[in-house]
């Protein structure tokens, strides 16, 4: 196994760092690239390297599953190799990270989703993160007014018990403890920084960024090794985040999917599971009514007409398609969201 394992990473990583490197390419010529238009047949190919079945039959009687992916694995959503589809699947860093979180006695909010800091899209150049974050704000009763410096997050930190995180994030595949999310300026708040913050109120931390679940390889002994890791040494309670660079449409409605099972009292681990189904199934027609929905509540709340006029148009796109089409079925659009918690 082990020869055909390397070889497929490498393969995988080769093709990812080529998709990786042309941020500024069309988005219709990116579609059409190896990476993303084999996603699904290579992970098959996987299943069959890792022995899944095999596994899977010493599994038969559990209904939640915890993975704790040894080194490359980390970055691959290996739940999609699991045949029984009824588990309930997420993920932790490492077992020391687990173990802590079982120990650790946090006084969380009660299940009262109350108080979000929202970091809302810092460098201003992504109109689809501006829409979700309205949204998801207004879930919310208490909120932090908009902030973009870190030293305005750090000092907010211990007023909230949920952060939701839209903008850029970066992974540092040669040194992962500076793997980053991005603020104001360009100013870059690291995996490293943010494994000595306090985030032991926080229930639930949302990185609605590119690669922030990425972990690093370099040993399996560090209780840390990316951003994810960081946020629960941190004693975060579950921390939702990406695999690979997201596209900022479809991650706005999954995002928004997410917390309105979310606030409605599902779980993190299956709040995201419909989601990504929803998303993964939605048609053209199915999404212009969910939008309209969105845009009468959007209108309710008073949220702000830019991004209400934004959300018209998107009805208005998909009003004109094909209404059987389903626009996000491609794995890529849903598949590289993960949750990491216990």
């Amino acid at each position: 196994m082990g020869g055909s394992l390397e070889k497929w990473i490498k393969e995988w990583d080769e093709d990812y760092q080529d998709y990786r490197s042309k941020q500024d390419e069309e988005k219709e010529d990116k579609k059409e690239h190896p990476w993303r238009i084999n996603i699904s047949d290579r992970l098959e190919n996987l299943k069959n390297i890792l022995g899944i079945s095999e596994i899977e039959k010493d599994l038969k009687d559990i209904k939640e599953l915890i993975l704790i992916p040894h080194q490359d694995l980390h970055r691959l959503p290996l739940h999609y190799l699991f045949n029984n589809k009824n588990w309930i699947i997420s993920y932790l860093p490492s077992l020391q990270i687990g173990l802590n979180l079982k120990q650790k006695q946090q006084q969380l909010n009660n299940g009262e989703r109350e108080s979000l800091l929202s970091i809302e899209n810092p460098r201003e150049d992504l109109v689809f993160s501006e829409i979700e974050s309205g949204i998801i704000n207004t879930y919310f009763a208490t909120i932090e007014p908009s902030i973009t410096t870190i030293e305005d997050f750090k000092n907010a930190i211990p007023n909230h018990t949920h952060f939701h995180f839209t903008g850029h994030g970066n992974y540092i595949f040669d040194d992962p403890k500076r793997s980053a999310l991005e603020f104001a300026n360009y100013n870059q708040l690291t995996a490293y920084e943010i494994s000595h913050l306090d985030f032991n109120s926080y229930e639930l931390i949302t990185l609605s960024a590119c690669e922030t679940a990425l972990n690093g390889k370099q040993t399996i002994n560090s209780e840390y090794v990316g951003l994810v890791s960081a946020f629960l040494k941190s004693g975060a309670n579950c921390v939702v985040s990406t695999l690979w660079t997201v596209d900022e449409t479809s991650s706005a409605w999954l995002m928004i999917y997410f917390y309105q099972q979310y606030c409605a009292g599902v779980t993190p681990k299956i709040a995201l599971e419909n989601a990504q189904t929803w998303l993964k199934d939605v048609n053209n027609q199915e999404l212009g009514i969910w939008l309209t929905k969105l845009l009468k509540y959007g209108k309710s709340k008073k949220v702000n007409g830019d991004i209400l006029r934004s959300i018209e148009d998107e009805i208005n796109k998909h009003n004109e398609r094909n209404f059987n089409s389903k626009p996000y079925e491609e794995s890529y659009y849903w598949l590289g969201f993960i949750v990491h918690q216990l």
